[in-house]
């Protein structure tokens, strides 16, 4: 897995919704909402009956769920609007890294540094916003907002300057470093984040016993298909 990292200056960027401590506990109207968890193992439907800094409560057919806000996603009317601040990193890209990877990354972080971190699920696609709150210096440092998105689409805004981060699962290719022409090639980096393995098993009555990486190669780009 690889994410090129820009290292250009700061510039002003769009709003993202960000959550912090001062949401203030809230009671909904009844109204029904959608709950996804992150990972999409979960979905279901019910009246949002309040929310605050650390969980939705969602009323059922079951009775009522208390529901994590970090883990979960709220898709309706009803769901709570959070207030609207810069982020001062900006990262989009493959679901693999972005979703999979950086928010363990950014956890581990913050507890090397002692800090509090804060994160919430600001829409139904899973994007994570938060906040990493170092103890002595103020209130919020830094925020941040990781989004979900193609490759093609996170180094297309690498590019255009719109993003800080551009995330991969597969190492950069001539066509993602096409996009990043106007930029300066002496403000980018690319830094190996890890490395994945694939076991290739097959069913005990597939009379293959062995396959070489050329052999195997040829079947996952589609040239060997028999």
């Amino acid at each position: 897995m690889w994410y090129a990292h820009s290292l250009l200056t700061k510039r002003t960027r769009y709003a993202v919704a960000l959550a912090s401590t001062s949401i203030l506990a809230a009671a909904a109207c009844a109204e029904t909402v959608t709950m996804r968890s992150t990972d999409g193992t979960v979905t279901m439907q019910g009246e949002l009956v309040r929310y605050d800094e650390n969980e939705f409560v969602l009323a059922t057919a079951l009775g009522e769920v208390h529901l994590p806000i970090n883990r979960f996603s709220c898709d309706g009317d009803n769901c709570p609007v959070f207030a609207a601040e810069d982020a001062d990193f900006i990262m989009a890209g493959s679901d693999t890294v972005a979703i999979g990877v950086m928010p363990l990354l950014i956890s581990g972080y913050a507890a090397f540094l002692g800090a509090e971190l804060e994160e919430k699920v600001i829409n139904a696609s899973g994007d994570l916003a938060g906040t990493v709150k170092q103890p002595g210096l103020g209130t919020k440092k830094p925020n941040f907002l990781i989004s979900s998105t193609s490759p093609y689409d996170a180094f297309e805004n690498l590019g255009a300057q719109t993003i800080d981060i551009a995330l991969t699962s597969e190492g950069r290719h001539s066509g993602q470093t096409r996009l990043l022409a106007q930029v300066d090639a002496s403000e980018t980096q690319d830094h190996l984040l890890a490395i994945d393995s694939l076991v290739v098993i097959t069913h005990p009555s597939n009379p293959v016993r062995e396959l070489s990486l050329a052999q195997m190669r040829d079947i996952y780009s589609g040239k060997a298909t028999n």
